[in-house]
């Protein structure tokens, strides 16, 4: 094939992703993701799901996490998961939808991050690949883990971050601190994407020349806005007197994520013996 006619080629593929178009085949991926995980909604609960809804009856009855239930996770996805069983009743039916809607929404939000950060053939081949690839079993997709919920929360973050940056609006620098709070609270990790953030954050004002002034001003609001999650939980588990337990529970989480088969000297380590010889 002559190279004017690849060129051709190309420049008519990219333009055809430059609209809307680029939302084809994200909408495929939506449809395709939709018939599996509702054809699969009454799958019995995995693990995590069972800790996840028993917690999420509790709080539906008046009970506090922590104070009813022993838990060393955070408790987000079990409000979440309280949130579904509301609307759509106690069931597995109810957890299944709720992670229909969240892997939905992250699907878009990884189609609009792509977009906003490359094109939108570049979105729509990363939403593709992602709602794939949280569809497998590999990964225990299907069931509702932590995991979907901070990447949707995270992936609201990075967006409203970026817009942050560029429009240099306080309260949306604050919302999205919240967004990575959020992620925080559905699962101890999540912390990792708000310090991102806020390495990102001061990175780019710093190369935008902007003064450190404006600089300490958006950290502070964007450290404000992360706490705020915590901060909130963190209140209402002292006023219902479950706060010590929410404290032993986390610390248990901490000791047990830091346990010797975990740590940075056992991995290296282990990757010294696997290394080819």
């Amino acid at each position: 094939m002559p190279l004017k006619t690849r060129i051709h080629i190309a420049s008519l593929t990219t333009r055809l992703f430059s609209g809307y178009c680029g939302l084809v085949p994200v909408v495929l991926a939506l449809a395709f993701t939709t018939l599996v995980r509702m054809h699969l909604r009454d799958m019995p609960l995995e693990r995590d799901e069972g800790e996840y809804a028993y917690t999420a009856q509790l709080l539906l009855r008046g009970e506090l996490p922590y104070a009813a239930a022993y838990t060393m996770k955070l408790p987000g996805v079990s409000l979440a998961c309280a949130l579904a069983m509301l609307v759509f009743g106690e069931s597995a039916e109810a957890i299944r939808i709720l992670t229909w809607l969240v892997n939905a929404i992250s699907i878009l939000l990884v189609f609009l991050l792509g977009r906003r950060l490359l094109d939108a053939a570049a979105g729509a081949v990363a939403a593709v690949c992602f709602a794939f690839i949280s569809l497998s079993p590999n990964v225990l997709g299907l069931a509702a883990h932590a995991s979907h919920f901070v990447m949707m929360f995270a992936l609201l973050g990075a967006l409203l971050l970026l817009r942050g940056i560029d429009t240099g609006r306080v309260l949306t620098l604050a919302l999205s601190g919240a967004m990575f709070g959020l992620a925080f609270i559905m699962k101890q990790p999540g912390l990792v994407f708000g310090l991102f953030g806020l390495a990102y954050l001061s990175v780019a004002k710093l190369m935008g020349g902007r003064p450190i002034g404006t600089l300490f001003k958006n950290a502070v609001v964007f450290v404000l806005g992360l706490l705020a999650p915590f901060a909130l939980i963190s209140s209402l588990l002292w006023f219902g007197g479950a706060f010590d337990k929410f404290l032993g529970s986390g610390h248990s989480r901490m000791r047990t994520s830091t346990a010797p088969h975990f740590r940075l000297k056992k991995g290296c380590e282990f990757s010294v013996q696997c290394w080819p010889r």
